[in-house]
């Protein structure tokens, strides 16, 4: 049976969609990957070939843009009319509502819309710009809802911005807890040698500590308050190192500017924006506390926490409905107020100045993330829950 997966870009598919790929194929299914190439390179097109996926490439803009936005719907529609496929699987914003479009009319028998978020649309409605897009962005969204056979949602509070038909749309939602490959986000793949060559590239003594944050260059996503943490934090501590990880959100009406970045970055002490990495798992590895402030539409279990928390992590999050899922305060995590920058600094001292509780903490965040966010588990239970 062929199958289409839809999706933004390439690096998405290879940091999040091993395991749905993996699955599919054990059940013999054709598999396509329609996504763009991040960073014009084929890194990732190479990895998801050798995964034995077919893929097309297909240029997309994250952003509102009609003339783009219809450029990439006539080049989806030829793709999807020559490919002849059964099954599409869309994932992301635009993906569900274009991809869903194009489906319906070649008569696709099975489409499928995952929502693992709703992005910065279902939130900024502070002028008549925002609310007029917002309201454009939910029509689309209700027509695709309206047409796809199943919805999958990550996170229990997915109607909240009340994009969602509920009374319509009940029987066709699939909701599932988020995942991580808990085998992969392990401190048994650590490779101490390159822990200590990374650790002697960030300046990183012996006897200092590090707090990371890993995330795109947002507002929303709670990078100020990180910033405005560290700068607390250094005025009482001289032996933590800050590293902000993460690419700059080019295009978003929530993007941070590289000068605010870099300002902050000569002013603070110790602290570090390292841009896009690969070695996540390393890095998280050399860090003593990691810390995701959202207020984003997260997916409801974000990966800014299960990654760390798999990785045997205290880390810190900020209490509201898209992250608090995730984390039993003060057993496995702790929980902050949102855009309290005091808050955070405080949990962040306390922890550091608790080494047990620390550890404790770390230990039962593994043991979480193993019994209840675990990629294989999840993705076998949905693939139930989809009738795939």
């Amino acid at each position: 049976m062929k199958l289409a997966i839809i999706c933004p870009d390439d690096l998405s598919i290879v940091l999040f969609s091993e395991e749905i790929i993996k699955q599919l194929k054990d059940k013999d299914y054709d598999l396509t990957v329609i996504t763009d190439r991040y960073k014009n390179n084929n890194e990732y097109i190479d990895t998801i070939k050798k995964w034995g996926c077919n893929h097309i490439t297909l240029s997309f803009y994250r952003f509102l843009n009609p003339i783009k936005d219809l450029m990439y719907m006539f080049r989806l529609n030829k793709i999807i009319k020559k490919g002849q496929y059964e099954i599409v699987f869309n994932i992301s914003t635009k993906p569900n509502i274009y991809g869903t479009i194009i489906a319906k009319r070649n008569k696709v028998n099975k489409i499928i819309c995952a929502v693992w978020g709703f992005g910065i649309t279902s939130i900024k409605n502070n002028n008549l710009k925002d609310k007029l897009v917002f309201n454009i962005f939910k029509s689309m969204y209700n027509y695709a809802f309206h047409n796809c056979d199943k919805i999958w949602f990550t996170n229990p509070n997915y109607n909240t911005a009340g994009i969602l038909n509920k009374n319509i749309n009940q029987k066709k939602i699939t909701l599932t807890k988020n995942y991580v490959n808990t085998d992969q986000y392990s401190t048994k793949r650590l490779n101490l040698p390159k822990i200590e060559a990374l650790k002697n590239e960030l300046g990183i003594k012996p006897n200092e500590q590090s707090i990371v944050m890993i995330s795109r260059m947002s507002w929303t996503k709670g990078v100020k308050e990180f910033i405005e943490a560290a700068e607390i934090i250094v005025n009482k501590e001289k032996n933590i190192h800050f590293l902000l990880v993460g690419p700059l959100d080019v295009g978003s009406t929530d993007s941070i500017s590289e000068q605010y970045i870099h300002d902050k970055v000569q002013k603070i002490d110790k602290l570090q924006w390292l841009g896009f990495r690969k070695d996540t798992i390393n890095l998280y590895g050399i860090s003593t506390i990691s810390v995701y402030p959202t207020y984003y539409p997260e997916g409801g279990y974000p990966r800014g926490i299960t990654e760390p928390m798999s990785m045997g992590k205290a880390v810190i999050a900020t209490d509201n409905d898209n992250c608090k899922n995730t984390i039993d305060n003060g057993t496995n995590g702790i929980l902050v107020p949102q855009e309290d920058s005091v808050a955070l600094a405080n949990a962040v001292l306390a922890l550091i100045r608790s080494p047990d509780r620390l550890e404790k903490i770390g230990l039962s965040a593994r043991q979480k993330v193993i019994s209840e966010f675990d990629e294989k588990t999840i993705i076998t239970d949905l693939f139930k829950k989809l009738e795939m």
